[in-house]
């Protein structure tokens, strides 16, 4: 029978037992290499998630801002809306004044037409009581000229209270 030599086995088994040691001390370097990396990465992915918990906060400061400066524009947006229809209302009244204004000038300047013609009915009155006709003739004309003397003096009147009137309404 074949006799197996103990060294010899001790001797392969050795070797191989070396052999598998360098392989495992390999793996366990490959290991420690990769576990590094992993390390690494884990502490690289710690400052991402600080600078990512950073910028969170940042935009979530910069939204209250963004709500409070639409908070701002809103109230802006209420004040000149505001403003506007003040504008509106006073732009209204300056119209309404104007118009008056323009109704008492109109009226102002037939009083003046009105009073233009009294004065000349009053001269032509005048004339013709200096006039040499005939005193029936006098007495009709004087007569046509008080009927329109008096339809004059009563639109002047008219005109008058319209004017008054009108003054009233613009103070």
């Amino acid at each position: 029978m074949n006799q197996v030599n103990p060294i010899m086995v001790n001797k392969d088994r050795t070797q191989q037992l070396i052999s598998e040691n360098g392989l495992l001390r390999a793996q366990v370097e490959e290991l420690i290499a990769i576990l590094k990396e992993r390390e690494e990465l884990i502490g690289q992915i710690g400052v991402e998630n600080i600078r990512s918990t950073e910028l969170r906060s940042k935009v979530d400061m910069q939204l209250a801002d963004l709500h409070h400066l639409q908070n701002i524009i809103g109230v802006m947006e209420q004040s000149a809306e505001g403003a506007a229809n003040r504008e509106r209302e006073i732009l209204e009244d300056l119209d309404s004044a104007l118009e008056i204004r323009e109704r008492y000038a109109a009226l102002y300047r037939e009083h003046i037409q009105l009073q233009s013609n009294y004065d000349a009915v009053l001269e032509e009155a005048d004339e013709w009581r200096k006039s040499v006709l005939s005193m029936e003739t006098r007495l009709v004309v004087m007569g046509e000229l008080e009927s329109r003397l008096d339809e004059m003096a009563r639109q002047r009147d008219g005109l008058q209270a319209r004017i008054s009137e009108l003054e009233s309404q613009s103070s």
